[in-house]
């Protein structure tokens, strides 16, 4: 579990395991500090080192679950101290007989790296239940409706307060070239990891995370076809374990027909979002749409959508400095405004 247990005179008291930050470079270390905080996959209680002595008076009482230590620091430091996981912030050439983690990139590519590490440690702390995220279906059985841009504006709001997670399940999303991200995993290698024990599984998820400002997301799959093999109970299970075993406190789905069980999905979400138009082919999908829940006793669906008319933009924009400004964006913020009132 994510916590020790400490007996004392007062009873039990949980604590959160600790990650430390050693290094002597103050600002260096705050910037990691905060990225860290807001992102690391389980709960631990992180605290930074400016001096080596002060933390080796602080490591002999207390157990330290991981340390993050800069390698100028590191033979003052470690090599006499019990500390479960050790891992050398790289300065230079690597340190031999223990894991290096190069210091001087990207906050992301740190946590990337730290936590694949961390995630083969047999004693890797073990993810326990928390508050259940929010799920967040958007669909539409209307074409060229914004779906997507008002996926992403939604999710950049509430990533504003909060952690949310963006699954984009279209056939063709082209997001990943229109960020200019490349990344060697995505929706279809995490899928496969489904058959991993559930805490490995959060770590797994954790390391393929990309960011769109605030938001993160899992990157999309190179080709539908993967997303045909997928059984309805494999979706449930991926959804289930982000909802349950994660940090994240909103997960947003961005639904299209190519899935398999896509009512099941809809379902399973807290709330849906689905726009429409107002032309007769528009209007005439729906009724189609409605029909066919009705048919396959999806009726209880409709009960959780708020469809939303979406007039035709000028421009549309999915560009992070650009959302908040734009027409769609003041669009999308203000039909939302009643659900997240106290998020926005």
């Amino acid at each position: 579990m994510p916590y020790l247990i400490k007996y004392t005179n007062k009873g039990v008291v949980l604590q959160k395991r600790i990650l430390a930050i050693v290094d002597d470079e103050k600002r260096y270390s705050q910037l990691l500090y905060e990225f860290l905080y807001a992102k690391f996959p389980v709960p631990m209680q992180l605290l930074i080192f400016s001096e080596a002595s002060k933390f080796k008076k602080f490591a002999l009482s207390h157990e330290i679950e991981i340390a993050l230590v800069a390698q100028h620091l590191y033979s003052k430091v470690l090599k006499t101290l019990p500390v479960k996981n050790c891992y050398i912030l790289q300065e230079k050439e690597k340190v031999k007989n223990v894991t290096n983690i190069y210091k001087y990139q990207s906050s992301q590519e740190i946590l990337k790296e730290l936590i694949t590490c961390y995630a083969e440690e047999k004693n890797a702390v073990q993810m326990s239940e928390k508050k259940e995220a929010q799920v967040i279906g958007i669909y539409s059985p209307v074409g060229r409706t914004g779906q997507t841009t008002f996926a992403l504006f939604l999710g950049k709001l509430l990533a504003q307060k909060k952690r949310v997670l963006y699954i984009n399940l279209e056939p063709f999303s082209g997001l990943m070239s229109y960020l200019s991200i490349s990344n060697k995993n995505n929706l279809s290698d995490l899928l496969y990891y489904l058959n991993y024990e559930e805490e490995k599984f959060v770590y797994k998820l954790a390391n393929m995370v990309e960011y769109f400002g605030n938001l993160e997301f899992i990157p999309p799959t190179d080709s539908f076809l993967d997303l045909h093999t997928i059984t309805i109970k494999e979706w449930e299970k991926l959804i289930d374990i982000i909802r349950t075993k994660t940090e994240y406190e909103y997960l947003i789905l961005d639904l299209s027909e190519c899935i398999c069980g896509l009512f099941g999905l809809l379902r399973m979400c807290n709330r849906v979002y689905s726009l429409v138009k107002e032309d007769t082919m528009a209007q005439n999908k729906v009724n189609q749409y409605e029909k066919l829940l009705a048919t396959l006793e999806y009726e209880d669906v409709l009960s959780k959508e708020k469809r939303i008319l979406t007039p035709e933009f000028k421009a549309m924009t999915i560009i992070p400095e650009e959302l908040a400004y734009s027409q769609v964006g003041g669009y999308v913020k203000k039909v939302i405004k009643e659900d997240f009132d106290e998020e926005l």
